[in-house]
């Protein structure tokens, strides 16, 4: 089971990464990349 607490850093964690991630580079290639990771990383909470 997930806390709240969890669950908000989660999400406030992948916001942050996604925002850094498009500023960094707005490359469609690496943008897909970084979905396909997050994706994983999802399935191994």
């Amino acid at each position: 089971m997930l806390s709240m607490a969890h669950i908000i850093g989660m999400v406030t964690t992948i916001l942050g990464m996604t925002i850094i991630n498009l500023l960094a580079s707005r490359n469609v290639k690496t943008m897909s990349e970084f979905i396909l990771r997050l994706k994983q990383g999802i399935k191994c909470y």
